[in-house]
């Protein structure tokens, strides 16, 4: 895109070795690596802006992945090995749970580990359980992984399919790109069956979540007293109900 007009090789090799984005954290971009490894940073604000803010969120992330994500594992969803419908359910809930706390711990330690070298990495969970609908719980979800998947697969489809004339209407195209980008991250996540599925899930979601966003009874439910209370218990039915998917479950009889 022009973006970048130079590479240095220092830069790239730089960029490709700093492992608390390449190893666990949320994905990096090489435009704010540079950035951030070339700002300079006095003392008091390394120990205000990075030292203090990197050791709470490798603190917090300890505690979500050691202590709450571990109990969730050992104590709930040991039970449920060999899963009935009624276990299933239980099961679900846990792992979205689990999912959670594992995923956003091990980020937030990253991240916080990259703060201590002097590099801020974006946040990658905003609060996922609180969103309303699918469209607004991906962009607090693996926010970094949301935002590459935009930037780099759906953006690009709606537009150069828009461009040659596949789709006359943007609309049209947008709900394609969310089928197409979500069956490409299932896709990214591993050659499985339950994650291609996945995949799909997300996307036949995104789609209807667009159309109901553009309704006209949605301008009039959002504006009821208890619409935000509600949105958010049946959005996160369906979200537990995608990772219950994630998980590869089996129900046995």
């Amino acid at each position: 895109d022009g973006k970048i007009e130079t590479l240095k090789l220092q830069d790239v090799v730089g960029f490709l070795i700093f492992a608390p984005s390449f190893s666990s954290g949320p994905i990096g971009r090489y435009q704010s690596f540079l950035e951030e490894s070339e700002k300079k940073v006095c003392r008091e604000e390394y120990i205000e802006k990075y030292l203090l803010p990197g050791i709470k969120k490798i603190a917090l992330g300890m505690t979500y992945k050691f202590a709450l994500a571990f109990m969730i594992s050992e104590y709930v969803m040991a039970r449920y090995e060999h899963l009935s419908v009624k276990g299933a359910i239980a099961y679900m809930y846990a792992y979205t749970l689990y999912l959670f706390f594992d995923f956003a711990g091990y980020s937030l330690m990253a991240v916080g580990t990259g703060y201590l070298m002097g590099i801020r990495l974006p946040d990658n969970f905003n609060k996922p359980f609180l969103a309303r609908n699918m469209k607004e719980f991906w962009e607090r979800w693996h926010i970094s992984l949301s935002t590459w998947f935009n930037d780099f697969v759906f953006s690009r489809f709606v537009l150069n399919n828009t461009r040659n004339g596949l789709f006359k209407s943007p609309k049209k195209a947008a709900r394609w790109a969310y089928l197409v980008t979500m069956l490409v991250m299932g896709f990214w996540h591993g050659l499985y069956f339950h994650y291609i599925l996945y995949g799909l899930y997300q996307g036949v979601l995104l789609v209807l979540t667009d159309i109901w966003v553009k309704s006209k009874t949605y301008r009039k439910v959002k504006k009821m007293k208890y619409y935000n209370g509600v949105s958010r218990v049946i959005c996160f039915h369906m979200i537990a109900f995608g990772m219950l998917i994630f998980s590869g479950f089996v129900i046995e009889n």
